[in-house]
C-alpha cells in the first residue's frame, strides 16, 4: 500500500477498515466500503482507480 493511496483516503475522510489480501476502506459518514490492493502493479494506476471508485460510491473525489 503506498503512502499516496493513505493520504488519499485520509483526504476523503475514510478509515482502514481491515486488510489481509486487500485493503477494504470504509467511509466515515456514509459507511461506503472502498476495496484496494496491498500491492499494485502501478502506483499512478492504482490511485487514478481508486479514485474512480470514491466518486462512484460517495458522489465526489477530493484529490491529493
Amino acid at each position: 500500500m503506498s503512502k499516496e493511496l493513505i493520504k488519499l483516503m485520509k483526504v476523503n475522510n475514510f478509515e482502514l477498515w481491515r486488510q489481509k489480501n486487500h485493503a477494504v476502506w470504509k467511509h466515515n459518514a456514509t459507511g461506503a466500503l472502498v476495496v484496494t490492493p496491498k500491492t499494485p502493479r502501478s502506483a499512478y494506476r492504482e490511485i487514478r482507480n481508486t479514485m474512480g471508485v470514491i466518486r462512484k460510491e460517495i458522489g465526489f473525489a477530493v484529490p491529493i
